[in-house]
């Protein structure tokens, strides 16, 4: 949309690369932290299901990480 030319499009690159540097070393302490809140909710959402439930929930869980790996090597 902004129709940036090639050394605008290079220089945003490096612009963006390098607050998601930052933005990971500022998390990378908080992972494991955050980590353990997800699969605690996820442990208790699980209890609320039928096993029929459990597993599209399980189907639904693999299919946001999927995506959210696909999204991380762009």
């Amino acid at each position: 949309d902004l129709k940036l030319d090639a050394a605008q499009r290079a220089q945003l690159d490096t612009i963006l690369d390098s607050r998601n540097r930052d933005y990971d070393a500022l998390m990378e302490p908080m992972r494991p932290v955050l980590d353990s809140v997800s699969t605690h909710a996820r442990d208790q959402i699980r209890l609320l299901l039928t096993s029929e439930q459990q597993a599209v929930y399980d189907q639904m869980q693999r299919d946001r990480d999927n995506s959210r790996r696909q999204e991380k090597r762009k």
